[in-house]
């Protein structure tokens, strides 16, 4: 009888300890799977370059004045000014179209326009062939239309920052200024 008892009592005990590490499965999935995609982007297929370092700098330019009948095009330049060449992702930033939300835009009187385009799904951790290398003191730029993303439809002072995503480790250094005037 004392078998039966403690046999049973060992059983109830694993079954609690059991019950207990469920309940902190799914974080500990969580967090392994954090390190696990970390590691990843930093060592995507082994390419010999460094990502998501604070070197690289987003600057925005283009005229000062545009007419509100036409396309708003807008340089977006990523620089390094690091002594080594180094890439960044490619995931909220024009190098894959006008797909996600990485600007910010106000008018005149400092109102959000909102971000009216599509909203790509993405693979995570990114694909090596999203990455985009630069040589030290090199640039990468490219050109766009605010317009298909934004719906600028008032004449008016806006500013533009580039806010981008924590993934490609981006900073932006240079926002920009611009003034949209009726098209009479």
């Amino acid at each position: 009888m004392m078998a039966s008892f403690l046999n049973s009592s060992i059983k109830m005990y694993y079954f609690m300890q059991k019950k207990q590490l469920l309940k902190f499965l799914p974080l500990l999935t969580t967090a392994l799977l954090s390190i696990q995609c970390a590691h990843l982007k930093n060592n995507i297929t082994g390419m010999e370059t460094k990502h998501a370092d604070s070197s690289l700098y987003v600057t925005l330019d283009g005229s000062q004045r545009y007419q509100i009948d036409q396309p708003i095009m807008i340089e977006f330049k990523v620089t390094n000014s690091n002594p080594d060449t180094l890439s960044f992702c490619q995931y909220d930033t024009p190098f894959e179209n006008m797909v996600s939300k990485f600007l910010q835009v106000e008018n005149g009187k400092g109102e959000e326009v909102k971000y009216m385009g599509p909203m790509a799904r993405r693979v995570m951790p990114p694909p090596a062939e999203t990455y985009h290398k630069i040589a030290p003191g090199g640039s990468k730029t490219i050109t766009f239309d605010l317009k298909k993303g934004y719906p600028i439809a008032k004449a008016g002072k806006y500013t533009i920052h580039y806010i981008g995503d924590t993934i490609n480790g981006l900073i932006s250094k240079k926002g920009l200024s611009i003034t949209v005037m009726d098209g009479k």
